[in-house]
Parts: C-alpha cells; structure tokens; sequence
C-alpha cells in the first residue's frame, strides 16, 4: 500500500513533495510524486458529489476489488456443476480416475477462491482507510486554513464530531 495514508498536500503546493530523512552522513531528500488522483480538490458541492469524488479517487482499486470478488465467488457458482459430474461421470459408472480428476479441479477452484477472499478483503480495508484517512485529512487541513475563525463559526465538538465519526462512515 504505497499510497496510504493519503496525500492532502496544501492547495497551493507543488506535485512533488520533498522529504529529509536523517542518515548517518548526513541528510537524504526523498522525492515522492503525488497520485494522479489525489486528495487536492475535493467536490464539496454536496454529500453525494462528495462520497462519488472519494469513489473516483480510488476508481482502479475499486475495479480491480470488483474483479476480485467475481473470482472469490467461482467455487460457489461453479462448485454444484462439478459436483453434479463427479456423481454423473465418476460415482455412477464406478470411475475413480474421474473422480480423482474433477475432485482436484474443485480443490484447485476452493483454493483460488481462499486466495481472492483474502486479497478482495485486504482490497475493501485498503479503499475503506485511504477514504477515511483521507477526509480526516481534508477536514484538518480545512481546520487549520480557517484558524481562528473556525471557534466562531462552528462548535469545536461538530469539528470533532465531523472529522472522527463522518470520516468512518465515508470510508464505509
């Protein structure tokens, strides 16, 4: 997950973000590209064009989630056809080569399944903490732009509120 947490780089920043790690001779500067979609320009127009703005962030990881789970559910569509021939082809006329053969086609299929869910699941907490993250961080760096008129316009416990518990749902 090279791109958690994600960036919320100042609006006026440059695409390139310059880090200085200590090293033992003296000082390194990391250079770190922004994502092509990043968290710079939110569509704050309205809730909706807002949670669609976090979906397009993250549209090629959703695709590929979405690819994903079709490959973890195979073993359940394909499962009872393959059940259906080792009975008809193997069980039946009393032929255990076939048996054997559509008995490690399922396992293979099982196996696959076993290794998508993981990855679809490893997939929808990636795509769930950059959304959540992200906003939180959307919603400090707003904080910190406004300063010291935010006291004035709004309740520092809706601030808090906003930035913790609406952060979890939009990541949801």
């Amino acid at each position: 997950m090279h791109d958690f947490p994600p960036l919320v780089p100042d609006l006026a920043g440059p695409d390139v973000r310059v880090y200085t790690t200590p090293t033992g001779k003296g000082r390194t500067v990391v250079r770190r590209r922004l994502p092509r979609h990043d968290f710079r320009d939110p569509v704050t127009r309205s809730p909706a064009r807002f949670l669609g703005w976090l979906l397009w962030q993250q549209l090629p990881i959703l695709v590929l989630s979405s690819l994903i789970s079709v490959i973890e559910w195979l073993p359940g569509s394909v499962g009872p056809y393959i059940v259906g021939k080792i009975v008809d082809e193997g069980i039946v006329p009393h032929d255990m080569a076939t048996v054997v053969r559509l008995s490690l086609i399922m396992l293979g299929l099982v196996i696959i399944g076993i290794i998508a869910s993981v990855l679809g699941h490893t997939m929808v907490v990636r795509t769930w903490l950059v959304a959540m993250y992200g906003s939180m961080k959307l919603v400090t760096r707003k904080v910190t732009q406004m300063g010291h008129v935010i006291p004035q316009r709004t309740p520092t416990g809706e601030v808090l509120s906003v930035s913790a518990g609406d952060s979890d749902e939009f990541g949801s």
